[in-house]
């Protein structure tokens, strides 16, 4: 059975690993894309999308903006990892589509009271825009099939401080929102992603395919893979974030390959048998 998903985004490398590999499943039909802040900036988020869209060749799949800072927080967002860009800083063109017209949470609204229990959020960024749709409409835990969301950190420390992922701590207040809100929430944390690593065989592999999109791949992932990963050896076991104490620096990168840790959110979606919940 094909399911209906609305993706909701902050690209970044591994968003675009994912949405990709939604895009390529026969499981899935993307109905829409959702941006939000988080990687970085959510205008660039946005033109990141489009840009992504375009080298799949799906320019069907409408882009709606969401929210630029979370809901009481100052903004801050993971460039070290992505890049000033999100997608490292390579000089993509500028896309040719252009966003919808509808505000994100509005979209996500209507799009769930027209297809009541048919759809599921794929969640990959932080939750305000999803917290901003539960506050506009109390019905919305009726109508959203469920949220599987990449975030969280139980069985294991967190990657921004010993207790919380990026996308939960960026905006911790949406999430309190999203979890309450009735809605089935299926959560894939660092549980989960920490057993997923792309090495670079794998990297090898995706490489040697030499398709357009393979080939954007391999290019937006070279500023992880390498100049993201002299910045992890220089600030050996420690890395600030602002407003935040120091913590431990985040196991984006090791020293065999790289953990896209979008990746599994989406495989949740698209091979759900290797998962157990």
């Amino acid at each position: 059975m094909t399911r209906k998903v609305i993706i909701d985004t902050d690209p970044g490398d591994d968003d675009a690993a994912a949405i990709l590999w939604c895009l390529a499943s026969e499981k899935i039909q993307v109905e829409a894309l959702t941006i939000t802040h988080g990687n970085v900036e959510v205008d660039k988020c946005a033109r990141n999308a489009l840009v992504l869209l375009e080298v799949a060749g799906r320019q069907d799949i409408p882009v709606y903006k969401g929210v630029n800072k979370p809901l009481l927080r100052q903004a801050w967002h993971a460039k070290w990892i992505h890049g000033e860009d999100g997608f490292g800083d390579v000089d993509l063109p500028a896309p040719k589509m252009e966003l919808a017209g509808n505000r994100a949470p509005e979209e996500i609204v209507r799009r769930a009271k027209e297809a009541p229990g048919e759809l599921t959020l794929l969640v990959l960024g932080p939750l305000t825009n999803i917290a901003l749709a539960v506050g506009l409409e109390p019905r919305l835990s009726e109508w959203i099939k469920e949220i599987v969301l990449m975030g969280g950190a139980v069985r294991t420390a967190g990657n921004v401080t010993p207790v919380a992922t990026f996308n939960i701590a960026v905006d911790p207040e949406a999430a309190q929102m999203v979890y309450q809100s009735g809605i089935p929430v299926v959560q894939v944390g660092l549980d989960v992603c920490n057993h997923v690593e792309e090495t670079d065989s794998h990297m090898a592999q995706v490489q040697s395919a030499q398709t357009p999109v393979t080939d954007f791949l391999i290019k937006i992932l070279q500023f992880r893979r390498d100049r993201a990963a002299r910045l992890f050896e220089e600030k050996s076991d420690r890395f600030q974030i602002p407003g935040m104490a120091n913590c431990d620096v985040p196991s984006h990168i090791t020293g065999k390959g790289v953990r896209l840790n979008d990746l599994p959110a989406a495989g949740y979606l698209v091979v759900p048998e290797l998962f157990q919940g």
